[in-house]
């Protein structure tokens, strides 16, 4: 099968062990590493990363194996789950990078494309968890500039992570999908 956005069409792919059992060295009790999962978490970590810490420093090769469910699900048993999705995180976080970089390198006319296709990414992604109910129907991504400072937000009705805009005394142009806000006085 294709690639979405380049012209590969590899198969490579990681395949699960076919045994469902934990292997027979692990020999670390369930509510141990509900209790190593959730403690990561109040760390700000993120269910991958918390996957790694468990792998690398404390031999779980496979959380599933071991407790029966996967981290995303002890997460949002104990209410520590993530706002959004992680992978539509990172994307959102690439986006914003990729901004940063076009506002000190206007002519760079290939990151302004890969922005494009980051950012349709970022909105597949958004209807399908919107369809899944992950994602309120009201979440929007919005760019805005705000005294040259770029701020992603989301609509009125779901409050974002440390980047938040606060849309509330600013208008919604919903034909551009974009929030506007008065610019401040800045000195030239």
């Amino acid at each position: 099968m294709g690639r979405m956005h380049s012209r590969g069409k590899g198969i490579s792919s990681s395949a699960l062990p076919y045994k469902r059992t934990p292997p027979s060295w692990v020999k670390t009790a369930v509510a141990d590493v509900d209790e190593l999962i959730t403690k990561a978490a109040k760390k700000g970590q993120m269910p991958s990363q918390i996957g790694v810490l468990l792998r690398d420093q404390h031999g779980i090769p496979l959380v599933k194996s071991v407790t029966g469910s996967k981290i995303l699900r002890i997460l949002k048993a104990h209410g520590l789950a993530p706002e959004i999705p992680e992978d539509l995180y990172f994307l959102i976080k690439k986006a914003v990078a990729i901004r940063k970089h076009l506002e000190r390198n206007r002519k760079d006319k290939d990151s302004k494309f890969r922005l494009i296709l980051v950012e349709s990414r970022i909105h597949r992604l958004a209807r399908y968890y919107k369809r899944t109910k992950k994602l309120p129907p009201t979440w929007k991504y919005l760019v805005v500039f705000v005294a040259d400072v770029l701020l992603i937000g989301v609509s009125k009705a779901f409050p974002y992570w440390h980047t938040v805009v606060d849309t509330a005394d600013s208008e919604f142009d919903e034909d551009h999908n974009t929030c506007v806000k008065e610019k401040l006085d800045q000195p030239n």
